[in-house]
């Protein structure tokens, strides 16, 4: 059963990227693993975070190289612990991204776009979670932060998805997207000339 259960998984993959379904299966089947991928970095998160809570309480914290080490901090601001004190406005900033993300992945349907919002969906809501259910109160929550990065700046998983999230549609944004709508401009343009040589024969 569970090499049954393998196969179908991979057999799903495999028709959603080569097409082996109709349209509107293959959409569907898309939204579900992009949601997947979502839904683990979350997860992810979530239980990390967890655990630092009941790991590092009570000590200074865990070294791990000298420019990495565990410490528990309680984040009031942006990723990384910047801009602190300002929680409301960055709890209406996540919420607003999290109704934005979905709109812009189902106008583009470019796997390597819909993976880097996928990402940053996942990190988003990971630290959406921390405002509107930790204390000081809703809205108001703080993000729990554990991995400090050469004792400067402290982030979590979450923060860790946002940025490879954004640098995953910059890649799309800056080398791929631009080629596409080079590649529609050329056919555009050459649609046109072979039309105007059928009106000259």
């Amino acid at each position: 059963m569970i090499k049954s259960g393998g196969t179908l998984c991979v057999t799903t993959f495999l028709c959603v990227i080569y097409g082996g379904v109709d349209k509107k299966e293959k959409k569907i089947l898309s939204v579900v693993i992009y949601m997947v991928l979502a839904f683990l970095i979350v997860l992810a998160d979530q239980f990390t975070k967890i655990w630092a809570i009941r790991a590092l309480s009570d000590i200074r914290g865990i070294e791990l190289l000298p420019f990495l080490s565990f410490n528990l901090r309680f984040n009031a601001g942006a990723s990384f612990s910047f801009a602190t004190g300002y929680t409301y406005v960055f709890t209406l900033l996540s919420f607003i991204v999290l109704l934005i993300i979905p709109v812009v992945a189902w106008k583009y349907s470019h796997p390597l776009l819909r993976t880097g919002l996928s990402i940053v969906f996942g990190g988003v809501i990971g630290n959406f979670i921390d405002r509107i259910t930790r204390a000081p109160g809703f809205a108001r929550g703080e993000v729990v932060d554990f991995i400090t990065y050469g004792n400067t700046v402290t982030g979590n998983v979450a923060d860790i998805a946002i940025n490879i999230g954004v640098i995953v549609v910059a890649i799309y944004v800056l080398f791929i997207h631009q080629d596409s709508s080079d590649n529609v401009r050329v056919m555009s343009i050459s649609s046109a000339e072979t039309n105007e040589e059928d009106l000259r024969e």
